[in-house]
């Protein structure tokens, strides 16, 4: 009798949420696709078990029972499966968890990648796909933690999946997965940024298919993860249109968190650069610029006026030019739920 009352309690919260939380179907996707190979993904931060005992005081509304991990485990991988979703991306995952994880996982027919973060956190990021869908071409694991650059002096990590379709029509496809969670400090947006510059100078470098002389051309590309950002932030404003100003910019203010703004220190440009692991001020790595058959025609906006070594300050930082109309970008922010295709992206 026991077990079937926890039963009929565990589906009648199913059902409460069901009612609270209603998925949003769009068509936003029906007109970006050229090509008839279809595939589905998700992302979700599952909030590792050490930061809910760590904080329990956050959750001081949650009844104890719902916030143990085998409960947690029990409700989470229902979740995940119910999505049917063929690449499946994942942060704040225990590696305890994952290795649980990975036999479900692997009985439903997935492959996976796991990275912990650096230090002496248990946490990571995952990226699974379905192994009749996706091969794995190549992989990348980036750990944001660098001593040659002081400001970036925390322990959170990048993971990149290059996915192969096993399809006859697409094999020369290869589709860049990316994953991470930035550093959640409200406060300290220059970090983050410089996070980014890290993770997108090694995705740029992954998915550069080749070079002409009018312009770069690129695999497409799928960011996933949570940003701790808002959507009205500079530090998305950067993602999507590619560039950014940081002059006179307080730090706190770079990711739109209430608890930051106004908040942190001024923004020095010196600290920012990070030609010290051969990034340029495009974030891009500085060998990718001898790739191009004519350095004069490449568009002015992916170089600054001066190389990084050179350069005395960092006031604006770009992306790869063009490289924004390969991304697809799905992750989490503070206030969005809807993923956005900037600069016109298409799915190929």
């Amino acid at each position: 009798m026991a077990g079937q009352s926890a039963r009929s309690a565990e589906e009648l919260i199913l059902k409460k949420m069901a009612s609270i939380r209603r998925w949003k179907k769009t068509n936003l996707y029906k007109a970006q696709s050229k090509w008839d190979f279809q595939f589905t993904i998700m992302t979700y931060n599952i909030l590792s078990q050490n930061a809910v005992d760590k904080h329990r005081y956050l959750y001081r509304n949650c009844h104890p029972a719902f916030l143990q991990e085998d409960y947690r485990v029990s409700m989470i991988l229902p979740e995940i499966l119910k999505s049917k979703s063929d690449i499946i991306c994942l942060q704040e995952v225990e590696q305890n968890l994952f290795n649980r994880m990975k036999q479900v996982f692997d009985s439903k027919g997935f492959d996976f990648l796991f990275k912990a973060r650096t230090g002496s956190y248990s946490d990571g990021c995952a990226i699974l796909w379905r192994k009749k869908k996706f091969d794995l071409v190549q992989e990348k694991a980036v750990e944001f933690r660098s001593s040659s650059v002081p400001i970036l002096d925390r322990d959170n990590i990048g993971l990149i999946a290059v996915l192969k379709p096993n399809h006859p029509k697409f094999t020369h496809l290869l589709l860049h997965v990316a994953t991470t969670h930035l550093l959640f400090n409200p406060r300290r947006g220059d970090i983050k940024l410089c996070q980014l510059r890290w993770f997108f100078a090694e995705l740029e470098r992954l998915s550069l298919k080749k070079v002409t002389d009018v312009k770069r051309h690129y695999h497409p590309i799928v960011l996933c993860g949570d940003f701790n950002i808002e959507p009205d932030s500079p530090l998305y404003e950067f993602i999507e249109s590619g560039s950014i100003n940081v002059l006179n910019v307080m730090s706190g203010d770079l990711s739109g968190q209430s608890d930051g703004k106004n908040k942190g220190k001024l923004i020095n440009g010196q600290n920012l650069l990070l030609h010290k692991l051969g990034i340029g001020d495009a974030s891009r790595f500085e060998e990718q610029e001898t790739k191009s058959k004519n350095p004069t025609t490449t568009p002015k906006a992916s170089t600054s006026s001066k190389s990084s070594s050179e350069a005395k300050d960092a006031r604006e930082i770009f992306l790869p030019h063009l490289w924004t109309q390969n991304l697809l970008i799905l992750v989490f922010l503070l206030r969005l739920v809807l993923p956005m295709i900037p600069g016109g992206s298409q799915l190929y």
